[in-house]
């Protein structure tokens, strides 16, 4: 007979696979790119998906290299962020 588990799944629904330590989902949480108070380009209205170069920031705000930046101090909260989300 199978048993029941606790699992827990990241509250930004960023395809995240479920954790069984609360504690570690807690900690995933703090630092998930849709986490908007860490002010990343995920949740920023100025990244930009083109199907020939990627993702990109149209305002040219992250450094040549770097794939996403946190806590950056151009960042504008893109409206209804999670209303999309899976």
């Amino acid at each position: 007979m199978p048993r029941k588990v606790t699992a827990y799944a990241c509250k930004y629904r960023c395809g995240q696979k479920v954790v069984m330590s609360k504690q570690a989902m807690i900690k995933h949480e703090k630092t998930c790119k849709l986490n908007s108070d860490r002010r990343a380009c995920a949740t920023c209205e100025h990244e930009y998906n083109d199907d020939d170069f990627g993702y990109y920031c149209v305002e040219e705000r992250i450094p040549e290299g770097e794939v996403m930046v946190y806590d950056c101090p151009h960042h504008v909260l893109r409206k209804n962020l999670y209303e999309n989300l899976p």
